[in-house]
């Protein structure tokens, strides 16, 4: 419930920093330290949440309205909480959905940035393994063009493996007819 980042308005942020609880970084907002609030109770409840004035439990925050929405990690665990604030005489009613809509795509970018990684640990490690071959070696995806090659490969064909990458094989290979053996490749049965 810690406050990582604090973004907004500089007279909200003055108001929201002058409370005796303030509302700044660093700031705790666990439920047991501040009450149903709309970061603390996201995190223990871990679904959205729009509380507006007196809904607080703490009567420091009765003139504001909160919108918090939980961020999961890949695995499914509440990691944080997206939280709009503002004052509750101008409370919005599309003010959640965009809290939602905001955790969600923060929620999937770590999603897709944990999978990126993912996928270049593997590439790595099939290029160290291409490495431990003693033929020249390259990998082709469906349409025929080079995914990966080993140094051997590069060096036999005597042109710089960034040269080669995504390039269709036939360029370098013009003897192959490729297209016949790719054919009979998927219709083996």
């Amino acid at each position: 419930g810690y406050i990582l980042k604090l973004i907004g308005d500089k007279d909200i942020k003055e108001k929201a920093s002058s409370q005796q609880n303030p509302l700044v970084e660093g700031s705790n907002r666990s439920e047991n330290i501040v009450g149903t609030n709309s970061i603390g109770t996201v995190l223990a409840t871990k679904e959205p949440l729009q509380l507006y004035a007196s809904e607080h439990y703490c009567a420091l925050h009765f003139s504001w309205t909160c919108s918090g929405a939980p961020i999961f990690s890949p695995e499914g665990d509440c990691i944080g909480v997206l939280c709009l604030s503002g004052t509750c005489n101008n409370v919005h009613l599309h003010t959640l959905g965009m809290a939602v809509s905001a955790a969600t795509s923060i929620t999937q970018q770590i999603y897709l940035k944990m999978s990126h990684q993912k996928t270049m640990e593997i590439k790595n490690q099939l290029k160290t393994t291409l490495e431990t071959l003693q033929n020249g070696t390259l990998l082709l995806n469906k349409d025929l063009k080079i995914t990966q090659i080993n140094t051997l490969a590069s060096q036999m064909l005597q042109i710089e493996e960034k040269n080669l990458l995504n390039q269709e094989i036939g360029i370098f290979l013009k003897d192959i007819d490729f297209k016949n053996i790719t054919s009979d490749l998927y219709n083996l049965e």
